[in-house]
């Protein structure tokens, strides 16, 4: 991680739930790691490292794994409960913060 994004909570938190929303997904989609990382274009490893909280994904990364599972980014953003906004808010704070 960069900036000492381990040591912030929230952060971490967020950065958490990517990996997992992306495991879920792959697993959704009856793929192995190895078979997403030939769709996306990717390393196993890096799915690996990616879903196990290692590694955060670019953006182009994250668009990759995205078009491979055929989802639409934007699902990430829209969580069931009132805190959707603030959750999307600060999601798009840390994707403009690397790029």
């Amino acid at each position: 991680m960069r900036d000492n994004d381990e040591d912030d909570p929230e952060i971490k938190d967020k950065l958490e739930h990517i990996a997992l929303w992306i495991k879920q997904e792959r697993l959704r989609a009856k793929l192995s790691q190895t078979e997403l990382s030939l769709n996306a274009g990717l390393s196993p490893n890096h799915i690996y490292s990616i879903e196990a909280g290692q590694r955060i994904p670019h953006l182009g990364t994250f668009l990759k794994i995205c078009k491979a599972l055929n989802l639409n980014p934007a699902k990430l953003f829209k969580p069931p409960d009132q805190e959707r906004q603030q959750d999307k808010d600060t999601i798009i704070n840390l994707l403009c913060k690397y790029l």
